[in-house]
């Protein structure tokens, strides 16, 4: 009895991503709210934290809203991956954490 098998596999392929560790400065708006990313396809929220403590949390579709007293300074610290599935370049974290005051990069991920 003869057996065949498939001699062609698909390469082994992973998208490009970037990790990144970063606190960001925020100054919230008169309305109180600060929208921050959420996990998608293309962006992977490991770990999110605010300092003060938002008053309450509300999850979109893309995005998470939380609330604070108008015109508090926030900082975010966050851990991320952002992928390229497409081939092209990740995310930066300046593009995650559009409208930061300040970003800075914490240790190495």
């Amino acid at each position: 009895m003869a057996l065949t098998a498939c001699s062609t596999l698909p390469t082994a392929a992973f998208p490009k991503y970037l990790d990144h560790h970063v606190a960001a400065e925020f100054v919230v708006g008169s309305g109180g709210v600060l929208e921050l990313p959420s996990s998608t396809a293309q962006l992977l929220v490991v770990e999110l934290a605010c300092s003060p403590t938002p008053l309450a949390e509300r999850f979109l579709a893309t995005r998470r809203q939380f609330l604070f007293a108008p015109d508090s300074q926030v900082t975010v610290r966050s851990r991320f991956r952002t992928y390229a599935p497409d081939g092209s370049v990740p995310a930066t974290a300046a593009a995650v954490f559009v409208g930061a005051k300040s970003l800075r990069l914490l240790e190495a991920p």
